[in-house]
């Protein structure tokens, strides 16, 4: 056990309990694809504000927590107030794992794989992540209970008349040399036991390593890792669609639900 590894399980040892966390990144000048461009960094944030509350209410018996690489001081002071209103956490997780170039598109969507991987030293027992534009309407208890078997991800549901899925195929033809028409899943949900959550990790290890060896370059961020990883371990895997329903709109301007937030906790 590395000295890293050790100092995570020494801050963690005492957390046997389930965490959710809705990954973060930011830096300057780092391509992002679509998603964190000009004010719609501080309209993630909200989201995620959103996002985090929201699975607190509903399951204030787990560790709710934002981890992001920005210094904590630097979040706007009305997401911090109302996160620490709802007890959910904010933890400084630095990004230094599966990092490509800052041109690499959706360079930043990588970090929830860091955050994946930094929480799989932990001694957390079931770990599951989201999207930032997440609503959770319930208790999640029964996807803790599919966690003692299945790593649940999200089958996007794309067929070969999707142009995102074809080029998915292809790229993954391109990396292994195989024609196979794999299954897309989307990085907007994952939940596993911290041993399963391990196994997923050395897996994403195994295909970052090999996309770093072959100069390998995806169109499809961090949604290509995760799919190749669950590819090779389909007999852990099991489509979460029976719990989340996406919806294909995007981010919408939350200030008048963040005021409402306001307004109920003050």
């Amino acid at each position: 056990m590395s000295k890293l590894e050790s100092d995570i399980h020494e801050k963690y040892k005492k957390s046997y309990r389930n965490i959710i966390c809705i990954p973060f990144a930011f830096k300057e000048k780092t391509n992002t694809g679509v998603n964190i461009q000009g004010n719609a960094y501080t309209v993630y944030l909200k989201n995620a504000c959103v996002a985090l509350c929201s699975a607190k209410h509903y399951n204030p018996e787990a560790e709710v927590v934002l981890a992001t690489n920005i210094k904590i001081n630097e979040i706007p002071k009305e997401i911090t107030k109302i996160l620490k209103k709802f007890q959910v956490k904010i933890e400084e997780i630095p990004f230094d794992n599966f990092v490509f170039d800052k041109n690499y598109l959706w360079s930043l969507a990588f970090y929830k794989l860091c955050v994946l991987k930094y929480y799989s030293l932990s001694n957390y027992k079931n770990i599951c992540y989201m999207d930032t534009d997440v609503f959770v309407q319930n208790n999640i208890g029964f996807i803790w209970e599919e966690c003692d078997q299945n790593i649940l991800l999200y089958d996007i549901n794309h067929g070969l008349q999707i142009q995102d899925y074809k080029i998915l195929c292809e790229e993954y033809e391109k990396f292994t040399g195989e024609k196979k028409y794999i299954t897309h899943y989307g990085g907007e949900f994952f939940a596993a036991s911290l041993e399963n959550t391990k196994i997923f990790v050395k897996s994403l290890e195994d295909v970052y390593q090999k996309m770093l060896k072959d100069n390998f370059i995806t169109t499809k961020g961090d949604e290509f890792l995760v799919s190749v990883s669950a590819d090779k371990l389909q007999q852990y895997i099991k489509n979460t669609g029976g719990y989340i329903y996406i919806d294909s709109g995007h981010h919408q301007d939350l200030d008048l639900f963040l005021h409402v937030m306001n307004t109920i906790l003050y």
